[in-house]
Parts: structure tokens; C-alpha cells; sequence
């Protein structure tokens, strides 16, 4: 299979000419068909090899950057079948997110609390307060063994106590 034809090198090569603070757009998406690698390229070097775009070798870590047409089209998968371009991609914009709601803006944000004397757990049920596992005297004392840390990271409980 032919990986970059004629009027997608065409495109390929006008985006790289284009300005180089433009977003463009993918072109051509490009895949192994035996594994989970994707190329989704966006441009070509005037050399005619290098291409430029998201490459996501299936590791869970896709990165921009460049990719030599050459050794695209040299791999051969463990079927035989090499590398291949999706002939039904087509790249679209996706619809603009949403505004958020009026009351998003005067709602509390975890940095509101930071300043105030309150425990990050509060219990529907009064006589309970989170604690880990405990020895025998400190589960008598009915107190938690360490403190616990509020949003910000200060320790909550002791302000809250006075101390």
C-alpha cells in the first residue's frame, strides 16, 4: 500500500511550508495493523522523508514528534503486513466546550477552605471521626493516632481544638 499519496504529500508539504505557530490539522492517519502504534501527521520536511505529528507507539505515552517515511514503510509486522493508512480518516473539530454554569464562578473552590477551621471528613453520624488502625490504648482514648490534614495540608483537628 502506497502510505503518502500524491495529494496527501501535497498537503503534508503546504502545512510545513505554512507558519510555524499554526495548529494544523492531521492529513494522514497511518496504523499498524498487528499492534497498537498510530500516527496521526500533520506535516513533511521539504526532504521528503521526515514527517511531523502525534506518534503513539501503544505505550499509553503519545508525543509529537518526527518520523522517517522510510522506516514506516520498512516494518514488517509478525503477520508480514506492514504499516498501513487509514483510507476513512478524515479530521474533524471537535464542538466547542460547553460554558460552565453561572454558579460555577461563586461556588467554593478546595482553596476556600484553606484558611478555615474545618475537617476535611465530616460524618452524618456526630460520635464518629475517621481514624486508622490504632493500638488498644488509643482506640480506648477514642482519638485518632495521627492527625488528620485538612485540603491545604495544614493540620485541621489541632486548629480546630486550640492547639
Amino acid at each position: 500500500m502506497i502510505l503518502i499519496t500524491d495529494p496527501l504529500r501535497a498537503r503534508l508539504l503546504a502545512n510545513s511550508a505554512a507558519d510555524a505557530d499554526i495548529d494544523h490539522f492531521p492529513v494522514v492517519k497511518l496504523f499498524n495493523p498487528t499492534g497498537a502504534a498510530t500516527w496521526l501527521l500533520s506535516e513533511l520536511d521539504a526532504d521528503g522523508d521526515t514527517l511531523f505529528g502525534l506518534c503513539d507507539l501503544g505505550f499509553g505515552f503519545p508525543e509529537l514528534g518526527s518520523v522517517s517515511l522510510a522506516e514506516l514503510a520498512s516494518v514488517k509486522g509478525p503477520l508480514g503486513l506492514g504499516i498501513e493508512r487509514d483510507l476513512h480518516f478524515r479530521a474533524i473539530r471537535s464542538p466547542p466546550m460547553p460554558k460552565p454554569p453561572a454558579f460555577a464562578a461563586t461556588s467554593p473552590r478546595p482553596s476556600d477552605f484553606c484558611g478555615r477551621q474545618q475537617t476535611p471528613f465530616q460524618s452524618p453520624i456526630p460520635s464518629f471521626r475517621p481514624t486508622r488502625r490504632n493500638s488498644s490504648a488509643d482506640r480506648r482514648k477514642n482519638r485518632p493516632a495521627a492527625p488528620a490534614f485538612g485540603l491545604c495540608g495544614r493540620d485541621t483537628l489541632n486548629q480546630s481544638e486550640g492547639e
